[in-house]
């Protein structure tokens, strides 16, 4: 392998590593703050499944 192709290698790691560590706090952040209660994530998807059931039975009526 050439000089070239390992410091494009190395440069190609490098950035990697720092697309890492930036994006990990975010993550961390995000997961301690953000992440929406599981209890409401669950009602919130009972609530959509009952709309889609309220829906096709109105659409089944209307055939």
């Amino acid at each position: 392998m050439t000089q070239s192709r390992e410091l494009g290698g190395l440069f190609k790691d490098q950035l990697i590593l720092m697309k890492i560590l930036v994006t990990q706090p975010m993550i961390e952040i995000f997961m301690d703050n953000e992440i929406p209660d599981l209890n409401s994530m669950k009602n919130i998807r009972n609530e959509f499944d009952k709309l889609i059931k309220d829906i096709e039975a109105f659409n089944k009526t209307q055939e």
